[in-house]
């Protein structure tokens, strides 16, 4: 990470190293990987495959279930 910033913004690794905050080196890094078509975070499900499977499981609940709250209880 430390070499490709380096190499893109003329910086020298030791400023990358001591003087910039790493959180601001990692969204560096990631827009570095975006711009050159990386994806850094995994596609999602198709929206209707995620509604499909929201529906299905809110069809299997019980309804006093839900009333009492007894589904979201930790027992």
């Amino acid at each position: 990470m430390v070499f490709a910033l380096a190499q893109n913004t003329g910086w020298t690794e030791e400023h990358i190293l001591w003087e910039v905050p790493l959180s601001r080196a990692l969204q560096y890094w990631h827009a570095w990987l975006y711009a050159s078509g990386i994806w850094t975070v995994p596609k999602s499900a198709p929206l209707e495959q995620t509604v499909e499977k929201l529906t299905a499981f809110a069809a299997g609940l019980d309804e006093e279930e839900v009333d009492d709250g007894e589904c979201f209880s930790n027992q």
